[in-house]
């Protein structure tokens, strides 16, 4: 049997991020997610992403990589209001994708293959939602 931490590592996140009291960004995970849509090539200094400013704060080691709990990138971002904001928008995107997969028949075949496809893949990309901030969320776009 294989064990790791890894299940406990994005959920220590937030402790590091109340225990170091990390200073809140207000929004720097919406600029970043943004900013990410150009190149680095072409804009080598757009902003930094919420990981990177918890990895500053911390003090992470530069050479072993980490992860962040979503929650915790939501916190960084707007504090507890983040956090409810965060989950509610999940959740409301979930469903929603949910919902649509199981529509009526009267759309197209093509409309219905996308809507149940996007379930599915929003569905599979949940772990890896989990351990970033809202920047995750372009995944999904993609």
């Amino acid at each position: 049997m294989v064990e790791t931490n890894e299940q406990f590592a994005a959920h220590l996140s937030m402790y590091g991020a109340v225990a170091y009291d990390i200073p809140l960004t207000y929004g720097s995970s919406i600029v970043s997610f943004v900013a990410s849509a150009i190149p680095r090539a072409l804009w080598p200094s757009r902003p930094a992403d919420i990981y990177e400013h918890y990895a500053t704060a911390v003090n992470a080691m530069t050479d072993q990589g980490f992860t962040i709990h979503h929650a915790t990138g939501w916190y960084l971002n707007f504090g507890l209001v983040g956090i409810v904001a965060g989950g509610s928008l999940f959740g409301w995107i979930w469903g929603t994708a949910f919902n649509r997969s199981r529509a009526p028949m009267g759309r197209s075949v093509a409309a219905r293959l996308c809507e149940r496809t996007a379930f599915f893949a929003l569905t599979g990309a949940i772990p890896a939602l989990l351990r970033t901030g809202p920047e995750g969320y372009k995944m999904m776009l993609l």
